[in-house]
């Protein structure tokens, strides 16, 4: 059963406060609870008439006309609910509305996340977007935002009351219950295994209070040992850190030193405070990378190649190699393989004049000649007819397949490439890919089919 209580502000105008939420036994029960946004519905009644004539409620404005794409929506969050405002009531100070800034409110009647506490806050921003509170007295324009560690981004609006966090959206993070019969409040069950419990305060509203020691907070990562710390020894740690950035960085020795010793006055912070900051942050980013010095590199082994097998040079150091072009969106690779040793290359080229393809095919060439291999015959089709004379100057034998005919032994090596190259990059999550991408891929194929020996090769291990 709802329940309507009539009072008076402060510009002699008569408000309505509809209690949708909380079962108050009597007028007076009312009478002595703060007015927060998050519980009530203000309704404001004209002083000569009895007939409500407003019912606050809350929109979302850009700052500018432009519309908000979808990328903006990700990162810039869209809020459609109820925000209660009110000269005397919801604007109001801190101490004017009675809730301790160290509160977390838990409300089901908000559909918006607003806190006032900027210590519970980290990354506080003015966000592209802006909400705009409405009222009966005018509105308010509420244009930051901050991070919640372990929750989210929340508005942050420092002339508010309190720290609320909507229900809707808590549940739609967390797996939340309620147990009426416990009376325990509701539990937030944090993907770590720990619990955070809002707990019902005298006059119904569910918060969790941050400042004792034994109180659970949203500050969580996957690194467990954040658990450990409440939201203010949190806060404290960083407080400690940004200190020590501005008296220099000195060594965490040294820091304690200072602050056990009272060289620093008014300094906010303790001891347990660095200690904290060293087991929360690590060691100072600063110091790492600015008092770090060389460390002696250790001893450089060279690992030589593997002599080969006796009487492989003898029977197969003559090499016969198959060559081709292969395209992969239209980017042209001269591809090679040998007979027997199986070794296949791929030089990307620029264009396909007998220039430049002579060049990839001399490199080829010298890898085979470093390990003491000769290359006697080369295998083409018809399209490397050009290229004899330069071949033969070589002293190699080039052998031209017949019109309309292709070489088997590169045209299935070319096929296995391509197979590899598509097998990569089907699982990428991408729509387009660069030509560089394209050719790293390919090098990344031949070199793991190199990597292995050939199942019908000259031995079993090279």
């Amino acid at each position: 059963m709802q329940k309507t209580v009539k009072t008076l502000n402060k510009t002699a105008t008569n408000l309505l406060v509809n209690d949708n939420q909380h079962g108050y036994s009597s007028d007076e029960d009312i009478a002595e609870t703060p007015y927060a946004e998050y519980d009530f519905t203000a309704i404001q009644e004209a002083n000569e008439r009895n007939e409500d004539i407003a019912e606050d409620t809350e929109s979302e404005e850009s700052n500018n006309d432009d519309e908000i794409t979808e990328e903006d929506k990700d990162k810039y969050e869209e809020y459609e609910g109820f925000a209660f405002l009110h000269d005397d009531v919801v604007c109001s100070t801190q101490d004017k509305a009675g809730i301790p800034k160290t509160w977390i409110l838990l409300d089901r009647q908000s559909t918006v996340d607003v806190f006032s506490n900027p210590h519970l806050l980290t990354n506080i921003r003015i966000s592209k977007t802006t909400l705009t509170l409405h009222c009966n007295a005018g509105k308010a324009i509420v244009q930051q935002k901050g991070d919640l560690k372990g929750y989210g981004t929340v508005w942050y609006y420092p002339e508010g009351i309190a720290n609320i966090l909507s229900l809707h959206k808590v549940q739609e993070k967390y797996k939340v219950t309620y147990d009426s019969s416990t009376m325990a409040g509701f539990v937030v069950h944090k993907s770590d295994g720990t619990k955070l419990i809002f707990k019902p305060s005298k006059k119904g509203l569910f918060f969790s209070d941050v400042k004792h020691e034994n109180a659970h907070v949203l500050v969580h990562t996957v690194d467990r040992i954040k658990n450990k710390y409440t939201v203010k020894e949190y806060s404290d740690a960083h407080k400690a850190r940004s200190i020590q950035d501005t008296i220099g960085r000195p060594s965490t020795k040294d820091y304690i030193r200072f602050v056990e010793n009272n060289m620093l006055p008014n300094c906010p912070i303790t001891k347990a405070d660095i200690i904290h900051a060293e087991e929360i942050l690590g060691p100072n980013l600063g110091s790492l990378k600015g008092k770090t010095t060389r460390t002696k590199p250790s001893k450089v082994i060279i690992n030589t190649y593997n002599e080969l097998p006796e009487g492989m040079l003898d029977n197969h150091g003559d090499v016969t190699i198959a060559v081709d072009i292969m395209y992969i969106n239209e980017i042209p690779f001269v591809m090679t393989t040998s007979r027997a040793i199986h070794f296949g290359t791929a030089e990307l080229i620029k264009n396909e004049k007998i220039s430049t393809i002579m060049i990839a095919i001399k490199q080829v060439i010298e890898a085979y000649e470093a390990r003491g291999f000769r290359i006697r015959h080369i295998l083409a089709d018809g399209q490397f007819e050009h290229a004899r004379k330069h071949v033969e100057k070589m002293g190699i034998i080039l052998n031209i397949t017949s019109r309309d005919e292709h070489v088997p032994e590169i045209e299935r090596y070319i096929r296995t490439v391509k197979e590899r190259v598509q097998a990569i990059v089907n699982t990428l999550p991408f729509e387009q890919y660069p030509n560089r991408l394209i050719v790293e891929t390919v090098y990344h194929a031949i070199f793991w089919l190199n990597c292995f020996p050939h199942k019908n090769g000259i031995h079993p291990t090279v």
